[in-house]
């Protein structure tokens, strides 16, 4: 845990958490007679005040260096009377230590963030809301809310040298050439290796009373419950209320967490740019998109289902297969979920990101410390911008100039609102042909195949929730039934709805409909001892349109017993006599015969 401040203030680091004595500034005057300040670090005796404020300016000297503007040297004088001033030791230039940085316009001690930066390292996984931090500090609700805001903002400037740290640390293990093997166990090619596992986490998801007792029926997987209704949304003004989570973890690696609106490709495949191009990727089945860009790709299969049917339902194998599993991001998404919501309980989905970015920083400090990541983000973080640095105007630029919170708006997530969504809208997608429907409904012999699935499309806007249950179960049935169909051979629909443990009739139906659109062609066979009617049938497109099979009262009774597109065969009864003819057939040969003699 210590690792993360190691070495950086010398010995007075072991009396940090310890009954020390009080800062040399003022802590041990705790009488009503002393400034503001004093009074201030009186209420706190058991604490090292001098060691917190030298950890301060230490991180403010080695991130966020100032130097002078004539001199160009380090400024790393003290001025025994203001903590937050620094002058320069040639020429005596004094600027601000805290201008600039996440302690921007600070009017509190400064040795305040270093303490709630190392009980922030103490507590992690578990997170320090900013409720706690008022109780230990006494201070205002506003004043520990920023300061929480302060440290989020130090640490998400944190993550870009983390980046570079995996990244190397990947480079250094695998390389830029080296490639898995297509078969085989990976276990023991992967080990104390790093790897990355992926996967995503929805956050205090909405519920249903939050949703004004509606389902959310639109939505399908995880954003079903982050996302509120369209009517709901529209009269509360939101629309997002959970956070929708991107997991990227190494085992024991660093861990890095971003709010994402979806689970789309074009929203994922940015986050993983700074990689490698060819980094061991493992995930389970929600990034198929990777195989193409990623030949180190590996993905399992969490809804493997099991070859032995009578043992269970599911497959062994299918949270680990071969080496390959996404165990170090589930694992890290559950110390996420229970963590945030037992520290937290809630947080809006605009603050997302500081909150996310927060827990991948301390992570990260407990991997690499805070030396090795210092070390990358020197040059980066160092700000030349002082108090009296001269303005372009010609006067002294002022540090009132919103300079924090505009930097908190840099980190801030936008969530769309339910009209920006309109990819997800249930209207619009809906009411779309997918492209490999497309082209077999623009031809004109389809033209009721097209007309059909138009009415499938707009029979989800109003139709109630039974029906669309129904309509979901048809069409799963279908699908399997046009699977099983052969392409250049006929199939009997009686053992096929044996196989698959349906209702013949609704095989029946089903093919009778698509034989009506030109789609397979049906085939009724009737023999002449009895009333049986066999069907077969076979495809004769190689793409099968959602239709509806549902029918109503009326709808059922005034069917036709007529089907169109539909052959009947009556075979011919068997031949037994030594004729090479049945009676009824020798009868009309020899009636044939006596008419062609007259």
């Amino acid at each position: 845990m210590r690792r993360g401040v190691q070495g950086w203030v010398g010995k007075d680091r072991t009396r940090h958490a310890g009954a020390g004595q009080g800062s040399g500034s003022g802590a041990s005057q705790g009488s009503k007679g002393g400034s503001a300040k004093a009074r201030f670090n009186g209420r706190f005796p058991e604490l090292n005040l001098d060691f917190y404020t030298a950890l301060t300016k230490r991180i403010l000297s080695e991130l966020y260096p100032k130097y002078c503007p004539g001199c160009k040297t380090l400024l790393d004088r003290d001025i025994s009377t203001r903590e937050t001033a620094v002058r320069c030791g040639d020429c005596n230039y004094q600027g601000s230590r805290t201008a600039y940085t996440p302690l921007h316009h600070l009017k509190i001690p400064l040795w305040t963030f270093s303490y709630v930066l190392m009980e922030a390292l103490q507590r992690f996984p578990l997170g320090l809301s900013g409720l706690e931090i008022q109780r230990r500090l006494g201070v205002s609700k506003a004043t520990a809310t920023l300061l929480k805001r302060r440290l989020q903002l130090f640490l998400s400037e944190m993550l870009p040298a983390v980046k570079t740290l995996l990244r190397k640390d990947i480079e250094q293990a695998w390389g830029k050439e080296e490639r898995l093997p297509e078969q085989g166990n990976l276990k023991d090619f992967v080990k104390d290796r790093p790897v990355v596992h992926t996967d995503c986490l929805a956050l205090f998801s909405a519920t249903q009373r939050a949703n004004a007792g509606r389902s959310r029926y639109k939505h399908t997987g995880q954003t079903a419950s982050i996302y509120l209704s369209d009517r709901v949304a529209e009269e509360r003004g939101k629309y997002q209320v959970g956070t929708l989570c991107s997991t990227l973890a190494v085992k024991k690696g660093p861990v890095l967490l971003s709010s994402v609106p979806d689970q789309k490709q074009k929203t994922l495949q940015p986050l993983f740019d700074f990689l490698p191009p060819h980094t061991p990727l493992f995930a389970d089945e929600g990034t198929p998109w990777f195989t193409r860009y990623n030949s180190n790709f590996r993905a399992v299969n969490h809804t493997a289902r099991a070859k032995n049917r009578k043992r269970s339902v599911w497959a062994k194998n299918r949270w680990s297969r071969d080496g390959v599993s996404n165990n170090t991001a589930e694992g890290t998404q559950r110390i996420v979920k229970h963590s945030f919501i037992a520290s937290y309980s809630y947080f809006a989905p605009e603050n997302s990101t500081l909150y996310l970015n927060e827990f991948s920083a301390l992570k990260a400090l407990r991997v690499y410390g805070l030396r090795r990541i210092s070390c990358e983000t020197h040059a980066t973080l160092g700000n030349l911008v002082t108090r009296h640095s001269p303005s372009p105007s010609g006067g002294h630029q002022s540090r009132r100039d919103g300079y924090l919170f505009q930097k908190l708006r840099e980190y801030r997530y936008n969530p769309p609102s339910w009209r920006d969504r309109g990819h997800l809208d249930h209207r619009d997608s809906r009411r779309r042909i997918l492209t490999r429907y497309r082209v077999l409904l623009d031809d004109n012999e389809y033209f009721l195949a097209r007309q059909a699935h138009i009415d499938y499309l707009n029979f989800w806007d109003d139709a109630p929730l039974y029906q669309k249950q129904a309509e979901n179960r048809f069409n799963a049935v279908a699908h399997e039934l046009w699977k099983s169909l052969p392409r250049y051979d006929e199939a009997l629909i009686s053992r096929l709805a044996d196989r698959m443990n349906q209702p013949h009739r609704l095989l029946l139906r089903m093919v009778r409909k698509w034989a009506a659109m030109r789609l397979v062609k049906v085939i009724e066979v009737k023999h002449h001892r009895h009333r049986v009617l066999h069907y077969r049938a076979r495809r004769l497109v190689s793409v099968l349109p959602d239709f509806l099979y549902s029918m109503d009262l009326d709808e059922f009774c005034s069917q036709s017993p007529e089907h169109e597109q539909v052959e009947i065969h009556r075979p011919a009864p068997a031949v037994t006599s030594k004729y090479a003819m049945n009676k009824q057939q020798r009868k009309q040969y020899l009636q044939e015969m006596s008419d062609a003699t007259q």
